[in-house]
C-alpha cells in the first residue's frame, strides 16, 4: 500500500519539479516532464528519480547529480527513463552553475526521440539560450531556430536574446525580423528594445526607419542626450542641416550640451547656417564658463565669427591673444586684417610685417600686398610702391600688386600736376601784384636797397616764391 502510494505520487513530485524549473533565472527555461500512454517510469526509477527530486529541493544539488549520474551509468535504463534523468541531470547542472553540463545533456535527451515534441523543443530553446549566453551564438541559435521551426511558440524574450546573438555574429539580415518580433511582442517595451531595433536599423541603412525609431525614442525619453545626438547625427547625414541645427538648439536650451566638443558643434551649426554673431557670442561665453577650452584653435574660431559679424572691437582682442600666445605668422595676419578694418593703418602695417618675418604664411605675396595697402592708405605712396613691387616676386599676387603701382604712380602724377597748377596760379597772381606796384609812385615810406632797388611788401603767398626786391627765388626761377 505504501509503494501504490509513494508510486502514485511520482507524478505529482516531478509536475511540481516541472513549475520549479519553469522559475529559473534563464528565459523561458523550464523542463517538462510529459508522461503519455508509452512514456512511463518503471517502480524503481521513479522511486530512484524521486529521491533525488527531494535531494534537489532541499538544494543538495551534488548529491542530486551524483544520484543522477550513478542512474545512467547503471544502464538498465529505458529510452523515456534514460532522456529523463538528462533531462533532470541538466537541470542540476544549470543549478550548479555548469551551463555547458547542462547543453550536453539537454542536447543528449532530444537526441533521444523519446520525451515528445513539446518537450524537446523547450530544452533546444532553453540549450540555446544557454549556449547564447556562453558565446557560442552559432550553436545556439540554430537550436532555437530548429525549435522555431518546430512548432515552438516565439516569445518576447527569445526574439531579444536572437536578436542579441545574430548582432554579435554581424549577420544582420538575419536578425533584423527578430528585433522586430522583439518589439513587437513585448509587453512593457524597454529602453532595451528601442535599442536593439535602432541598432539593426544603423548597420542596415534603413535610415527612415531609424529617423522614426529615434524621434520616438526622443520623445519617451527627453532627459536622454544620447537620442537627441543620434537624431541630430542622422539629420546630418541626410543633409537636412537646418533640421539638424535646430535640434541642437534645442538641446543646448535645455542644458543638455555640456561637453567641449558638442558646444564646438553647435556654434559651427550657427555660423554654418548664417548666424555668426550667435556662434561668436556662445562660444565666447562657453570659453570664459570654461566649458569650452580656450585653445589656439577654438579661439581662432572665436575670432572668425566675429569677423564674419563685423565685431572688429570683439575680434581685436582674441586676435591679439591668439598671436601672442602663439606667435605664429597667420595669426599676426589675422590680426592685421582686423586693424586693417577698424583704420588702424600704422598698426595693421606691423602685424603684416611681423607675419612675414614669423613665416609659414599660405600666400605671402598677398600679405606683402596689404602691407603695401597699409602704407597707401597712410600716404605713405613711395613706401607703399616699395611693398607692392616686392610683391610681384610670387605669380598670383603679381597681376594686383602691378596693379597698385600704376595706380598710386598716377595718383603721384596727378598730384604733382596739381601743385604745380597750384604754385603757377600763385606764382602769376604775384606776378600781377609786383607789376602793379612797381608802377605805383614810391612815397616817403617806400624803402629802397643800398643800390637804389625798390623793396616790396609781399603778401605772404608770394614770399613762398620772390625775394623783397621782386626777384624770383633760385628754386622758382623758370618754372613757368
Amino acid at each position: 500500500m505504501m509503494g501504490q502510494t509513494r508510486h502514485s505520487g511520482l507524478t505529482g513530485a516531478l509536475s511540481a519539479i516541472a513549475l520549479m524549473l519553469t522559475a529559473a533565472p534563464v528565459s523561458a527555461l523550464e523542463v517538462h516532464i510529459a508522461q503519455e500512454d508509452s512514456q512511463v517510469l518503471r517502480p524503481r526509477v521513479g522511486d530512484q528519480i524521486l529521491r533525488y527530486i527531494e535531494a534537489e529541493q532541499e538544494g543538495l544539488w551534488r548529491d542530486a547529480a551524483n544520484g543522477y549520474t550513478a542512474m545512467l551509468e547503471e544502464g538498465r535504463l529505458e529510452p523515456f527513463e534514460h532522456a529523463t534523468v538528462l533531462q533532470l541531470r541538466g537541470r542540476v547542472f544549470y543549478e550548479l552553475d555548469d551551463p555547458l553540463g547542462a547543453v550536453s545533456d539537454w542536447r543528449a535527451a532530444v537526441a533521444l526521440n523519446a520525451l515528445g515534441p513539446e518537450t524537446e523543443n523547450t530544452l533546444r530553446l532553453n540549450a540555446g539560450q544557454l549556449l547564447i549566453g556562453e558565446g557560442d551564438y552559432a550553436a545556439g541559435t540554430q537550436l532555437i531556430e530548429t525549435a522555431l521551426a518546430l512548432g515552438a511558440p516565439l516569445s518576447a524574450d527569445i526574439a531579444m536574446r536572437m536578436a542579441q546573438a545574430y548582432g554579435q555574429m554581424s549577420d544582420y539580415a538575419s536578425g533584423l525580423p527578430f528585433a522586430r518580433q522583439a518589439f513587437d511582442l513585448a509587453d512593457n517595451r524597454q529602453q532595451s528594445h528601442y535599442s536593439l531595433l535602432l541598432f539593426y536599423f544603423e548597420n542596415l541603412g534603413l535610415e527612415e526607419d531609424q529617423l522614426d525609431l529615434i524621434v520616438e525614442m526622443v520623445e519617451l525619453w527627453p532627459e536622454e542626450k544620447r537620442y537627441w545626438t543620434r537624431w541630430a547625427a542622422l539629420l546630418g547625414r541626410q543633409d537636412r542641416v537646418e533640421d539638424a541645427f535646430n535640434v541642437n538648439v534645442v538641446m543646448y536650451n535645455n542644458g543638455l550640451l555640456t561637453e567641449n566638443d558638442e558646444l564646438v558643434r553647435l556654434v559651427q551649426y550657427y555660423a554654418y547656417n548664417g548666424y555668426p554673431f550667435r556662434a561668436g557670442d556662445i562660444l565666447a561665453r562657453e570659453i570664459n564658463s570654461g566649458r569650452v577650452e580656450g585653445t589656439p584653435q577654438n579661439l581662432r574660431m572665436l575670432a572668425s565669427y566675429w569677423r564674419q559679424a563685423r565685431e572688429w572691437d570683439r575680434a581685436l582682442p582674441v586676435l591679439h591673444r591668439v598671436a601672442t600666445t602663439t606667435g605664429f605668422g597667420p595669426d599676426y595676419e589675422a590680426l592685421g586684417e582686423a586693424l586693417y578694418q577698424r583704420g588702424q593703418f600704422a598698426e595693421a602695417e606691423v602685424m603684416f610685417v611681423q607675419a612675414l618675418e614669423q613665416g609659414n604664411i599660405r600666400r605671402p605675396g598677398d600679405t606683402m600686398t596689404l602691407v603695401g595697402n597699409a602704407r597707401y592708405e597712410q600716404h605713405d605712396f613711395e613706401g607703399a610702391i616699395d611693398a607692392f613691387e616686392r610683391a610681384l616676386s610670387w605669380e598670383y599676387s603679381r597681376a594686383t600688386a602691378q596693379g597698385w603701382i600704376d595706380f598710386i604712380e598716377r595718383r603721384i602724377a596727378i598730384i604733382r600736376r596739381g601743385e604745380e597748377l597750384v604754385h603757377v596760379t600763385a606764382i602769376e597772381r604775384c606776378e600781377i601784384w609786383l607789376e602793379a606796384e612797381r608802377r605805383s609812385v614810391p612815397t616817403d615810406e617806400t624803402e629802397f636797397t643800398d643800390d637804389n632797388r625798390r623793396v616790396f611788401e609781399l603778401p605772404s603767398e608770394c614770399g613762398t616764391y620772390f625775394n623783397r626786391v621782386g626777384e624770383r627765388l633760385p628754386d622758382w626761377v623758370g618754372y613757368l
